[in-house]
């Protein structure tokens, strides 16, 4: 069965995206050798909380 998005389901999922592109970016600019996993994870945490 196909659901179709109503207006607002679609804005959300936009607005979703393009936090996720912004968070994904900052990581993705603070990766080179010797940085911890652990690092990049509280960093990607931190950038979550500030969208809340």
């Amino acid at each position: 069965m196909i659901y179709y998005k109503s207006p607002h389901e679609i804005e959300v999922i936009s607005v979703g995206g393009r936090i996720l592109t912004r968070i994904s970016r900052e990581i993705m600019a603070m990766i080179e050798p010797g940085i911890s996993t652990k690092d990049i994870e509280e960093r990607a945490r931190n950038l979550f909380k500030k969208t809340r």
